[in-house]
This record gives structure tokens, C-alpha cells and sequence, in this order.
């Protein structure tokens, strides 16, 4: 099983481009042993890429990211989903004003089954809470 240090690690060097990102992190006082707000960076990369239409990693990725769902520890499987997917909604619909949204749905090509059911997992939770969700709301 693979333990969160190790999920945080290999999810971070599959992008070469995170790398000044997590400089900037660092250089402000983050830690990289902080899995839920290294994650959150990444997130919030992710998704400004995805904005300005730079999706060239992404592929590799949302692949790691099914593989290390796949063979996880409890915390790890967390920071994954919470540290990272949930960032991913936030970034895209839950933090931002109507105005600055983006549409969660470009991220669905690229998850895998582990990654799109704990996606929608999380869709289906705001929904449940009332918040209004503009993507899809479940797996067609």
C-alpha cells in the first residue's frame, strides 16, 4: 500500500512544470510535507492551466492519480480526494464567483473509474447539501 508522503511524491513529479510552483510554495512557507496544502497547489495549478488551455500533462497525471487511488492507504486515498479532486471543484466552481467559474466537466476525459466515481462521489455530496453544482451530476 502506499502511504500519503509517498502518493503526495509521485503525484508531484509527473508534471515538470509543478516544479516552480512548489519552489513558490516552499520560498512562502509551505511545507512539502503538508500533503492536503501541497495538494491544494497543485489543484490550483491544475486548474489555471486548464483556463488558459494547457493541458499537455494532464493525461499522465490524472493516470497516476488512478494508480495511486488504486493502491493506497486510507490517508493517502484522503489527500487524494480531498487534497486534491475536491481543490479541484473549488477551484473551478465552489470558490469562485459566477463570474470566474469554469466548467468542472473538462476535467471528466481524463479520470479514470477509481477517480470519476470519487469525483461524482463529491458532486453528488454538494449536491445533497444544496449547492448548486453547473457540471454534470453523475456518470451518464
Amino acid at each position: 500500500m502506499i502511504g500519503e508522503a509517498e502518493a503526495v511524491r509521485r503525484l508531484l513529479q509527473v508534471c515538470p512544470g509543478f516544479r516552480d510552483t512548489l519552489a513558490a510554495f516552499t520560498d512562502t512557507g509551505g511545507r512539502l510535507d503538508e500533503g492536503f496544502n501541497v495538494m491544494s497547489e497543485l489543484a490550483r495549478l491544475v486548474v489555471a492551466q486548464a483556463k488558459a488551455g494547457a493541458w499537455a500533462c494532464f493525461a499522465d497525471l490524472f493516470d497516476e492519480l488512478e494508480v495511486l487511488l488504486g493502491n493506497s492507504d486510507a490517508d493517502a486515498r484522503q489527500v487524494l480526494v480531498i487534497g486534491f479532486l475536491e481543490d479541484i471543484h473549488n477551484f473551478t466552481v465552489r470558490l469562485e464567483s459566477p463570474a470566474t467559474r469554469s466548467d468542472p466537466d473538462a476535467f471528466l476525459p481524463y479520470l479514470g473509474a477509481t477517480s470519476r466515481a470519487e469525483w461524482f462521489r463529491l458532486v453528488a455530496n454538494y449536491v445533497k447539501w444544496g449547492e448548486a453544482w453547473p457540471g454534470r451530476i453523475a456518470e451518464d
